[in-house]
């Protein structure tokens, strides 16, 4: 963006990280208000030359995680129809792989961001979300998000206060700039009276 201009630049390129060879490139130019669907033509864009480029199973695992991405991307805006519309895009993205564990992660983080954010009722949504986090967590045990989405279900649907600690714990552990794990943990603490815990980790979650 240059100085005192209503315009930006945005010059993307698809190069081969192994090789170091220029794939493709291409300049746009918008408007400032333009640079959120400028993102939207780019994106399109280098999806259709990678899928040039790749076999069927490659090309299967990018369209697995462009929909991966096109939900969370969407659940960040804590929006019913968007939360919603998540979902959707994490179960296309599970009928493509079923093991897929970070779209199962993202299905039970925006499962309860419905209950979280009253666009829901909890019999709606937990038993779905325990199953996509138990899941993922079974496919890889790495993924701190499904930890905390579990953890969530153990303390608002199962009433389990030592797993929701456990499995609190076990993800700030994985991922200690995961905020989430922290905000959430933070208000378990709260309710379980531990004051002075849950004041420290939602300011380390901010």
């Amino acid at each position: 963006v240059e100085p005192g201009s209503n315009s930006a630049a945005v010059d993307p390129q698809l190069v081969d990280a192994e090789h170091g060879t220029a794939l493709w490139g291409k300049e746009y130019q918008r408007s400032l208000g333009e640079i959120e669907l400028a993102r939207e033509t780019i994106s399109d864009e280098v999806w259709n030359e990678l899928r040039l480029r790749l076999n069927a199973e490659d090309r299967q695992a990018l369209e697995v995680f462009q929909l991966y991405q096109r939900g969370r991307n969407l659940a960040e805006r804590r929006r019913e129809a968007d939360l919603r519309r998540a979902i959707e895009l994490y179960d296309q993205a599970l009928v493509r792989d079923r093991t897929h564990p970070h779209s199962l992660a993202g299905k039970a983080q925006a499962l309860n961001l419905l209950q979280a954010y009253g666009f829901a009722e909890p019999e709606e949504v937990y038993p779905q979300a325990k199953a996509a986090a138990q899941r993922a967590i079974a496919i890889d045990d790495s993924l701190a998000d499904a930890h905390t989405n579990l953890a969530w279900v153990n303390y608002r649907w199962d009433w389990d206060f030592p797993a929701a600690e456990r499995e609190f714990a076990r993800a700030m552990d994985l991922d200690p700039e995961y905020a989430q794990a922290r905000h959430w943990a933070g208000l378990f603490k709260g309710a379980m009276g531990e004051f002075d815990e849950a004041l420290r980790l939602i300011r380390e979650a901010q």
